[in-house]
């Protein structure tokens, strides 16, 4: 966001995800250019935010909120919140997975919900956050600000169609556990073959991140043809390939998007409670 600027930001929830937005936003403030709220039940004191006790007062307080919370602490909130907002500009920002803009608006009623899917990866500034909403609600002024907000969490992909937040939850929102299974395989591999428990996961970790590094630098090169680059005629690694069987590799992987995607489309198809 543009640092001269004043605005109060909320966050609704203080777990995992609250607390990484809370930890970047705070990085990346200027002094006095902005206040931080938070209303928790958890949490009664943070260091760089003013806590408040009701969600009707952060809302009220704040330009921009984020809905950290669970959605089941979503749609159990008093029937009396429907009306909490009095300061109607306020800019609703979801995090909640399954939660659609519709029941959002059940409940808090405002034309500025905005949906999100960030993954883990935003507490190092390095998420993939997809968002929805409708942009003629907003203002240009806002709309910078939103999209300010967000990149600084990492890269930003804006759907034009709210179910395809579904997708990016399949695929970005799950796939750090997918990343993290393949480093600790490959860790467990690497052990089996003599190594320590230290040692594969040191040799895991920097395999995957050098062959992230190249890849990006080799931007103009297909995953195919980098894949061709460290497969030789009759080497280690075409040995290791087949033996894997690429092409049911690919298709186990189709399956399992596909999967996530369904669990994530019933999910929002919840009905309010």
């Amino acid at each position: 966001m543009n640092k001269s600027e004043k605005i109060n930001i909320g966050i609704f929830g203080f777990g995992n995800m609250g607390r990484s937005i809370f930890s970047v936003l705070t990085k990346n403030k200027k002094a006095d250019s902005q206040k931080i709220f938070i209303c928790s039940l958890d949490v009664r004191r943070v260091s760089g935010a003013i806590c408040v006790a009701s969600v009707g007062e952060l809302l009220n307080s704040c330009d921009i909120v984020f809905l950290c919370i669970k959605p089941q602490n979503f749609y159990n909130l008093s029937p009396k919140d429907s009306k909490i907002i009095r300061k109607k500009s306020v800019i609703i920002i979801s995090i909640m997975a399954g939660v659609t803009i519709a029941n959002i608006k059940r409940i808090l009623p405002s034309k500025k919900i905005i949906r999100t899917m960030p993954n883990l990866a935003l507490q190092a500034q390095g998420a993939v956050t997809g968002w929805h909403t409708i942009k003629n609600n907003f203002s240009k002024k806002e709309l910078r600000q939103v999209t300010n907000i967000l990149n600084s969490f990492g890269l930003t992909i804006f759907t034009k169609n709210e179910d395809m937040l579904n997708a990016i939850t399949a695929i970005s929102g799950s796939g750090p556990a997918y990343v993290f299974l393949f480093i600790n395989a490959l860790a467990k591999a690497a052990e089996s073959l003599g190594f320590s428990s230290k040692e594969a996961r040191q040799i895991a970790m920097q395999t995957v991140k050098g062959s992230f590094d190249y890849a990006q630098q080799a931007d103009d090169s297909s995953l195919d043809i980098l894949i061709k680059k460290v497969t030789s005629k009759k080497g280690t690694t075409e040995a290791a390939l087949k033996k894997l069987n690429v092409s049911n590799f690919y298709r186990k992987w189709q399956q399992v998007a596909r999967k996530a995607y369904e669990r994530a489309k019933e999910l929002s198809n919840y009905d309010i409670k």
